[in-house]
């Protein structure tokens, strides 16, 4: 994905500062998760032209740091399975639950849009809702799947501020 960043130069003129893509891409069979931005939750704005994502790999933000990332999700019936026949969708550091495939709990506060496709946000009691492209959430830390069950890849992306429970 291409990412766009922008900063203040010496001048305090407004500059374009990146224009690339994702530096760091996580593909499993045709999941992919990628990092846009990283950074320490700001409290003011930085002229610092650094890109913490370029050094960053990892499924989680640290307390008080925030990640910017997109994941395309295909759907469950195109998924990659391990050699145990389950449905391969993260990456080891994720932590995904043995008896409820898909289901995990992440110690963050979430900020996301459905930019395309279509997906199912599951909760822990089974309670589900479907998001459109165009829709929004925010998750407290809860525990959750995403599910595909179109016909077609679904491109979510995400804030995420790591946060202690």
């Amino acid at each position: 994905m291409r990412r766009i960043i922008t900063g203040v130069d010496d001048n305090g003129k407004a500059v374009f500062t990146r224009d690339d893509n994702t530096p760091h891409v996580l593909r499993m069979g045709n999941f992919e998760m990628g990092e846009l931005w990283y950074s320490e939750t700001p409290d003011k704005i930085d002229r610092a032209q650094g890109d913490a994502a370029a050094a960053y790999v990892g499924a989680i933000p640290d307390p008080g740091r925030v990640l910017m990332r997109y994941v395309v999700f295909p759907p469950e019936s195109e998924r990659e399975q391990d050699e145990h026949g389950k449905n391969r969708v993260m990456s080891s550091d994720f932590v995904l639950e043995e008896s409820d495939p898909g289901m995990h709990t992440t110690e963050t506060v979430d900020y996301g849009f459905l930019i395309d496709g279509e997906l199912v946000l599951e909760l822990d009691d089974g309670a589900e809702l479907t998001m459109k492209a165009g829709d929004a959430y925010v998750q407290n830390g809860t525990r959750h799947a995403w599910r595909n069950r179109s016909n077609k890849n679904a491109v979510l992306g995400v804030v995420m501020i790591g946060a202690q429970r």
